[in-house]
């Protein structure tokens, strides 16, 4: 019975010393580096990353370490070949070994653990062997996610290690840290050790009949951004060239020998702001809860719709939202209602800002001239903002030039100064501007162009019916206008007069357009255009009349 006992036990023996055996030779799987290929930046601040990798399978298992932090339903893994197949991606958190040079007392210390130590703690020397320094501890906590993401999870406090310990002749020692004034170390010293943290991984299980495999990945990140502008330069009277620059701003990593696209547009993206929940470091709680903050902040507290996730992973290539349908067939290009502008190769390290110009061509332009009269009945004194508040320039007579886009790309919304000789003339900004289409871009104000204004009362009918509950009064009021041109070349004003009421009559004749705003009110609200031609020295006046109920 007990030899049947023995031979048991080493039969388990040696059994486990053949698993350990196994597990210790069981070859790690193969490092994936990816490199980004291209990016498609927006002005939101969000860029879509396509990166392509090559990796020498361990098993059909690949191991990629540096995760993005990629935006909800974004992230997409893609073979970038037929060769190639993912199966499977796990996401975990793995202890990752850095070495670093001590920088405090406790890394000293802990970077000579095992050496011999002379110490000054509260005035008695001790000496001994360094056995442990014992690290902070402090439960799993959630990373600190980047500034520009709207929800961040709670940090849990940790539990600082306070104690070193010793053996000396007397026994073991405890010391704490912060009572140590004089560290002597016997022998050689050392001021770089090894720390441990959890660090993120995705394991990639593939398939490839050819290898290396190779895979695409693709995804939106937050932290790089484009910021577009315009210099427009008064060539002659009839021509100007329009060059635009973009300002990338490179806060995620190091980009070499990029392919960028600049994207103009609208782009929608709903869950720019909530982090894919692929990676191990964020909690189910903290996904849900930032699903339902972007819930509310969209449809309200009764929700409208359930927001959903996506699937990370498909094996046929060009199928799907896939990487395949990439930036690079795309450069100078429409894409439905975007438009990518390209610059090829670009390399910009994180944190670095790059300018580059992306177009300069020469356009046809004309000088336009335009005064814009708001709506005398919504100035009245009781409002918050009394007439004398209104800023002058508000009413003056501005100095704009016409552009026609005729380049093969649209304009982005973006500042524009205007130049002439190199003479700056003033600053504005250009709105989206469709290939073919028109842009007034407002200069400086016409100080040459005088304008004046002035509205009577010339008649009131009291009404003793009652509108709305209340008591009306129909005023007719006449308004003048006198424009003069005090420039030596003849030049186009536009005049643009907003009212409350009736237009009854006016003279010049002008176009009046009754627009849909207040419907519910007494009143219609009406605009009236007219564009003159006025030549060196010349005064024209304007007149108009029109008629408005007035509550008592």
């Amino acid at each position: 019975m007990k030899k049947s006992l023995w031979m048991g036990s080493l039969l388990v023996l040696q059994s486990a010393i053949l698993a350990a055996a196994l597990c210790a030779a069981q070859p790690e799987p193969q490092s994936l580096t990816s490199k980004p290929v291209s990016v498609s930046l927006f002005k939101n601040g969000i860029g879509f990353f396509e990166r392509q990798a090559e990796v020498s399978l361990t098993d059909g298992w690949a191991i990629m370490r540096d995760l993005p932090e990629a935006t909800l339903g974004s992230f997409w893994v893609a073979p970038a070949a037929p060769d190639t197949i993912v199966e499977e991606l796990i996401a975990a958190r793995e202890p990752a070994a850095q070495q670093l040079h001590a920088i405090t007392l406790a890394e000293f210390l802990k970077a000579n653990v095992g050496k011999r130590i002379e110490c000054l703690a509260h005035g008695e020397k001790i000496s001994g062997t360094l056995l442990s320094v014992p690290e902070d501890r402090s439960p799993e906590s959630l990373p600190e996610f980047p500034s520009y993401y709207r929800s961040r999870p709670p940090q849990p406090k940790s539990q600082p290690a306070m104690l070193v310990t010793l053996r000396t002749r007397d026994g073991i020692v405890a010391l704490r840290k912060d009572a140590i004034q004089v560290l002597t170390i016997r022998g050689d010293s050392i001021d770089v050790f090894t720390k441990t943290e959890l660090q993120n991984v995705l394991k990639l299980h593939l398939r490839s009949s050819a290898p290396p495999a190779r895979i695409t990945l693709s995804y939106l990140q937050g932290g790089i951004s484009w910021v577009p502008s315009y210099a427009v330069q008064l060539l002659d009277d009839a021509n100007a060239k329009i060059t635009m620059k973009a300002v990338v701003i490179n806060d995620v990593e190091d980009l070499d020998d990029v392919d960028v696209y600049f994207v103009t547009g609208f782009p929608h993206f709903l869950f720019s702001g909530i982090t894919f929940p692929l990676s191990p470091a964020q909690s189910l709680d903290f996904f849900i809860r930032s699903l339902l903050e972007e819930r509310e902040r969209r449809f309200g507290r009764a929700g409208g719709r359930a927001l959903v996730t996506q699937q990370v992973l498909y094996n046929v290539p060009g199928q799907g939202p896939s990487p395949g349908v990439s930036p690079q067939d795309l450069a100078g290009t429409f894409q439905e209602d975007l438009f990518y502008y390209a610059r090829k190769h670009l390399s910009l390290k994180k944190g670095e800002r790059g300018y580059y110009t992306i177009f300069s061509e020469t356009v046809p332009y004309s000088h336009l001239y335009e005064w814009e009269i708001p709506d005398t009945l919504k100035r009245e004194p009781t409002s918050s903002r009394s007439q004398d508040e209104i800023p002058k320039e508000m009413e003056a007579v501005w100095h704009s030039i016409k552009l026609k886009n005729t380049t093969q790309f649209p304009w982005t919304t973006a500042a524009a100064i205007t130049l002439q000789q190199n003479y700056p003339l003033g600053q504005d900004m250009i709105s989206y501007t469709s290939v073919g289409a028109e842009s007034n871009l407002k200069i400086t104000l016409a100080t040459d162009i005088k304008a004046r204004k002035k509205e009577y009362e010339i008649n009131r009918i009291r009404k003793e019916e009652i509108i709305f509950g209340g008591y009306y009064d129909l005023v007719t009021v006449k308004g003048e206008l006198k424009v003069a041109n005090y420039k030596s070349k003849d030049v186009t004003l536009k005049i643009t007069k907003h009212l409350t009421g009736e237009v009854l009559n006016t003279s010049p004749e002008g176009t009046v357009t009754i627009v849909a705003e207040g419907l519910k009110a007494v009143n219609p609200n009406c605009i009236i255009a007219w564009e003159l031609q006025l030549k060196p020295k010349e005064e024209q006046k304007i007149s108009y009349s029109y008629q408005v109920y007035i509550r008592r």
